[in-house]
């Protein structure tokens, strides 16, 4: 009789150790699937993150001369951005921006006149940037109004003669070479910049 009952009592115990076995490998089982899961959306949300767009880069384009000339500005970027509270310099003169959504590639323009003829979205700035005279000017093109920054001056052009007034600005910003400017004479009508990148000095612009 104490064989039987220790006999049955051996059977439980082998049993129990049995179950305890096929439920930790149920558990190991689950994990392993949840964790192939994992690995295999992984790639997938890396893929589809690019397609939300980079970075906007905002630059100097374009500038046209005379009562009814304008600045251009141009998003060389990959990704859509804001001009919210960007300013467009020509010291002691300032042009504040609002917010003006500009795709990638898009340019948007600036103009001290009607800018009738202009392809594309026009904001009329009058006198804000004061007058584009073709014999002597610059113009800057920062994020914030913090105009003695090197960090908020993104964009700089001068012409007909070097050291204006925001120039030590953008050379400090490593956007423009000291003593550096795009040759021009009274009869200059514009000037165009290369956008294939960040225009960062004089060679960078065409004279026409």
């Amino acid at each position: 009789m104490n064989q039987k009952l220790m006999l049955a009592v051996g059977l439980f115990w082998i049993a129990a150790a049995c179950g305890s076995g096929d439920d930790s490998a149920t558990s190991v089982d689950a994990t392993a699937v949840s964790t192939s899961t994992t690995a295999a959306t992984t790639p997938v949300t890396s893929t589809t993150e690019p397609a939300a767009g980079g970075d906007a880069v905002f630059v100097i384009s374009e500038v046209v001369f005379g009562d009814d000339g304008h600045v251009a500005v141009t998003n060389i970027g990959t990704g859509p951005g804001s001009l919210d509270r960007y300013q467009i310099c020509q010291r002691p003169a300032y042009f504040g921006i609002d917010d003006i959504t500009v795709e990638a590639g898009e340019t948007v323009y600036f103009t001290a006149g009607s800018g009738a003829g202009l392809d594309g979205e026009v904001f009329q700035a009058g006198a804000g940037f004061g007058r584009l005279r073709a014999s002597s000017g610059e113009i800057a093109l920062y994020s914030s109004g913090s105009f003695a920054s090197s960090d908020a001056i993104v964009s700089y052009v001068e012409w007909g003669s070097g050291n204006h007034g925001r120039s030590s600005v953008a050379v400090g910003a490593g956007i423009w070479p000291d003593g550096d400017f795009v040759a021009t004479d009274d009869a200059t009508t514009s000037l165009t910049a290369d956008t294939s990148q960040a225009p960062k000095a004089s060679t960078a612009w065409t004279v026409s």
